[in-house]
């Protein structure tokens, strides 16, 4: 549960904020047209926008701890032969000691955030790098979308986003995966207590990855992946790292021939890099059968 005692002096600037799930829609009418308009700064009332200022300066990132990277096994599954080199993806996934205090989200492309919640709208001069995790402060709808406060004065659409939601716990104990294939996120809990969260690119179109609740069935140091054969979709590929089945055929293991995660990708498998897969397939071997929850979140 959310450590509340560490929020008291907080306590009127996070009444405009949700703790348990996502934030509360702001306020903007009236005040999307201008950067200072009368009453307004940055989209939101003057007095909403200076009051999350104090929660912003108060929790400016998620205190998490990202994965170091697993050096060794990138190099391995790159190819130096190539010119460039075509690199294994470096990004890893982070471990909490508690749930992050605000929602949380990663940024899936490097962009300059708007000033205002709407696309018209002028970009600031700072660039997020794609990977980056942050805070959603605020939520506004325009646009015919929703926008999301990610800093000061920076706004970022949905589209760019892929948010951390807490799955309903399914009736199960022990160590458990849940895969949210609407935000491509994995997150791994013990018990109730959300241990690590990352980002996957799970399948595409007709090849996507089927809800419902499983079981890890076998686990592979290293496989031969194949299937389709014969087919456009066909594909044959050789020493897959940390293969962990869970539905038929279909498993969570390490990819290290791209690098799009937070976006489906796969023919119905769950990607993950190359050290989260060697993370998750650690923390699995004391729970070799451990529940594989495919569910889907609402997009907003």
């Amino acid at each position: 549960m959310f450590k509340f005692n560490r929020l008291v002096l907080l306590f009127a600037a996070l009444a405009l904020i949700d703790l348990a799930g996502l934030p509360r829609t702001a306020s903007a009418k009236g005040c999307l047209d201008a950067v200072n308009a009368p009453g307004c700064m940055y989209g939101l009332p003057a007095d909403q926008y200076q009051t999350l200022l104090a929660v912003m300066g108060a929790h400016p990132a998620p205190p998490v701890h990202p994965l170091p990277v697993d050096e060794a096994m990138v190099l391995r599954y790159s190819d130096t032969r190539t010119k460039p080199a075509r690199m294994a993806s470096r990004f890893t996934g982070v471990t909490f000691d508690e749930p992050p205090a605000l929602p949380m989200a990663w940024i899936l492309r490097t962009t300059r955030p708007h000033v205002l919640p709407k696309w018209e709208a002028d970009h600031t001069q700072q660039y997020v790098a794609r990977y980056t995790r942050v805070y959603l402060y605020a939520t506004v709808h325009a646009d015919g979308t929703d926008w999301y406060l990610i800093g000061p004065g920076q706004w970022i659409a949905r589209a760019g986003l892929a948010q951390l939601k807490m799955p309903t716990n399914p009736g199960v104990g022990g160590r458990w995966i849940a895969v949210d294939v609407a935000q491509q996120v994995l997150t791994a809990f013990e018990g109730d207590r959300l241990a690590f969260a990352t980002l996957i690119s799970s399948g595409k179109g007709k090849r996507y990855t089927r809800l419902g609740l499983f079981h890890i069935y076998l686990r592979q140091v290293t496989g031969d992946m194949s299937a389709l054969m014969g087919t456009p979709d066909g594909y044959n590929i050789y020493d897959v790292p940390y293969v962990m089945y869970f539905d038929n055929g279909e498993a969570l293991h390490g990819s290290s021939w791209h690098d799009n995660y937070g976006q489906v990708m796969s023919h119905g498998c769950v990607n993950m890099t190359i050290t989260d897969a060697h993370w998750m397939f650690d923390w699995t071997e004391s729970a070799p059968d451990a529940v594989v929850y495919i569910w889907r979140s609402g997009r907003g």
